[in-house]
């Protein structure tokens, strides 16, 4: 796993492939063609539905891309 900064993030303009999901988002019927990351959004640290999502991206719909927390993400959380 690696760690990017906010720096390193850059512009909060998704590039071409990128899928930026707020963590309310409906998963069902997710067209992930051409998708290579998905950005999952942590609005607030104690909100932890974006790792329900990473689950289910990987194990029910076989998203095998990058998948990156973006938001108020501690470190404690991801490793």
């Amino acid at each position: 796993m690696q760690l990017i900064t906010q720096q390193e993030l850059g512009s909060n303009v998704p590039a071409a492939g990128v899928l930026q999901l707020p963590n309310d988002a409906d998963l069902q019927g997710l067209d992930l063609a051409g998708v290579t990351r998905i950005e999952l959004n942590f609005p607030k640290f104690s909100d932890g539905r974006a790792f329900s999502q990473a689950v289910t991206l990987r194990r029910r719909l076989g998203f095998t891309g990058e998948l990156r927390a973006i938001g108020d993400v501690l470190v404690d959380q991801v490793v």
